[in-house]
């Protein structure tokens, strides 16, 4: 068996060795996850899931970089950092949001998803459980 310290590691030289590249794995225990998604603050209104995106991170969020993007938002969007994620609603779609893009590019080891997504995730761990 592998131990759950190891496995990012052993599962990223299985990928390279399989399809010739090294992903960043970023994996999460099921409870640091399930924290992640209580503490989204937009969680409790109605916002179309495809348009709520939470991006997860080995560590807390640079308070100098969100205030960075906070300056790129439009309007209708929305930042918020809680412990190791940062959530951004972007009602208009993230395809054209400069806050999206330089998330992305501030952020580069974190991974985002979608909130249809992390509730589906959410499913998954649940039922493993």
């Amino acid at each position: 068996p592998v131990q759950a310290k190891s496995f990012p590691t052993k599962l990223g030289a299985l990928i390279e060795r399989d399809f010739g590249f090294c992903p960043r794995i970023l994996m999460l225990e099921a409870r640091a996850f399930q924290k992640i998604l209580e503490d989204n603050p937009y969680a409790a209104e109605n916002t179309d899931p495809s348009k709520l995106h939470a991006m997860f991170l080995e560590k807390k969020a640079d308070t100098k970089l969100l205030n960075d993007i906070q300056k790129l938002l439009v309007s209708d969007e929305e930042l918020s950092a809680a412990g190791r994620a940062i959530f951004l609603k972007a009602p208009a779609g993230i395809g054209r949001s400069k806050a999206a893009e330089k998330l992305g590019k501030a952020f580069p080891d974190g991974t985002s998803r979608n909130w249809r997504s992390c509730l589906k995730l959410a499913e998954m761990v649940d039922a493993l459980r």
